[in-house]
């Protein structure tokens, strides 16, 4: 990801790049922080505390993978649910805090750039890599049996159906709560559920060797 940015930045500064990056429409691309502080700039990308446009998800998970060695350590020793308690606190830190947080650090930093953090907020989507790092894991070496457990699919069930309620009746426009935790941005509460509803379904047909997923390239 650190390696894909770092040639969109090149390509943007040798002007090979579509007219419509130069456009930079409401600051989108964040232009004068690439061309003007491109030192800068790559260091914020890196910290995940700005992000250029269309490169979110690209960079989104670029420092959960720097500390993935120690969540494999922590799995393998026996520490995985760490690994979760970790994840979640950020997870719950990031719902609280907003880009004006940030404006102190920039200011002591003395730096020239724009804050633009971006539509995603990466310490909120870390929480996804880190769910499917430790599920992933545990499924892997036969720790967590959690597709086959009666209780968890009455509990998938339950949410489903919960959920297909909600979505017709618009619950989500309702209930201002409810709403938030449907955001896309920070991974709300009720998207982090319902991509768990959506990942244990998959895993659950794959059990059951369902022949759709028999397919090279979509098994890949």
């Amino acid at each position: 990801s650190l390696l894909a940015t770092l040639v969109i930045i090149l390509l943007l500064h040798l002007g090979w790049l579509s007219d419509i990056w130069y456009q930079d429409q409401d600051n989108y691309f964040l232009l004068q922080n690439y061309l003007q502080q491109p030192l800068q700039a790559i260091f914020m990308s890196i910290l995940q505390l700005q992000q250029m446009g269309y490169l979110d998800i690209l960079v989104a998970y670029m420092l959960p993978m720097v500390f993935l060695p120690w969540a494999l350590l922590a799995l393998q020793s026996g520490r995985g649910v760490w690994v979760l308690v970790a994840s979640l606190s950020v997870w719950m830190l990031a719902q609280t805090l907003t880009d004006t947080v940030l404006q102190s650090p920039y200011n002591w930093l003395s730096l020239d750039i724009n804050i633009e953090v971006g539509y995603l907020d990466a310490f909120a989507w870390q929480l996804y890599f880190y769910l499917g790092v430790c599920c992933g894991y545990w499924q892997r070496f036969n720790e967590l049996q959690f597709i086959r457990g009666p209780i968890v699919s009455f509990i998938v069930l339950s949410f489903a159906v919960i959920f297909s309620i909600a979505h017709h009746w618009h619950w989500g426009a309702a209930i201002p709560w409810l709403s938030a935790q449907m955001s896309w941005q920070d991974a709300g509460l009720v998207r982090v559920i319902n991509t768990l509803l959506l990942a244990y379904c998959v895993a659950w047909l794959i059990q059951r060797r369902f022949i759709f997923f028999s397919i090279r390239p979509l098994v890949y």
